[in-house]
């Protein structure tokens, strides 16, 4: 069975990561010196100052792995926020948190409402503001101007493009929720895409569900047959 990458597992195998370039670095300052006593010195001194450098690097890379995990951690928090939230929920709707999604590693939360329409979360953990432009959404900290690591946009849909398949369902609405900052975009709704704050998320399933309820009386059909996936987890 494949291990889920959730932002948990990920703090853990970078702090992992860390504290084995930390133990390698000290190694090599070790060895660093044992060379420097015990060589002649015409060779000891460039050996040592190759393995110090080595010890450096791995240092870097330990500091580096840290910083990744302390944001796994935060991410880790923000999912922990939004289930709290999803919580207030009805049972009648079925939440499973972790969905996994082969390539796209996994989903942080897909939902199925009692009408049937279905949503994916991404949860963003990100401080600042959020805003959009021509080339998708960055966020303003400060006074700065930064971009995301990647387009969360692109990766939203992706996620919703591959429930659609595994459940069979038609009407998944891909949806960005942001646990610590304001958003200010020009619209709610970018590429299909809609973004709301935790704060705001469960009046945001309400008014979809209503609207999903109301198109389907509308056109005379029948709510589409729910799909199981284990309910809430």
């Amino acid at each position: 069975m494949k291990r889920r990458y959730t932002p948990r597992n990920m703090a853990f195998d970078r702090r992992s990561h860390a504290f084995g370039c930390w133990a390698g670095a000290g190694l090599l300052v070790v060895i660093a010196a044992a060379v420097l006593f015990n060589l002649p010195l015409s060779h000891s001194l460039w050996i040592s100052c190759l393995l110090l450098a080595g010890a450096r690097i791995l240092q870097s890379n330990a500091s580096k792995s840290m910083i990744a995990a302390k944001r796994a951690d935060t991410g880790a928090e923000g999912e922990d926020q939004v289930a709290k939230v999803l919580h207030m929920l009805s049972n009648d709707w079925q939440v499973r948190r972790n969905f996994f999604a082969e390539y796209l590693g996994d989903i942080d939360f897909v939902l199925q409402s009692p009408t049937g329409r279905s949503f994916t979360l991404e949860v963003k953990a990100h401080k600042g503001t959020v805003l959009s432009d021509f080339d998708g959404i960055f966020r303003r900290v400060g006074n700065k101007m930064l971009p995301f690591e990647k387009n969360f946009l692109h990766t939203a849909n992706d996620q919703a493009a591959y429930v659609r398949r595994e459940l069979k369902c038609n009407d998944v609405v891909p949806v960005l929720v942001f646990t610590r900052a304001d958003i200010r975009t020009t619209s709610r709704c970018l590429e299909g895409v809609h973004l709301v704050t935790s704060n705001e998320l469960i009046k945001f399933l309400d008014e979809q569900t209503q609207v999903s309820e109301r198109k389907t009386k509308a056109e005379g059909r029948t709510a589409p047959k729910r799909r199981s996936f284990s309910g809430r987890k």
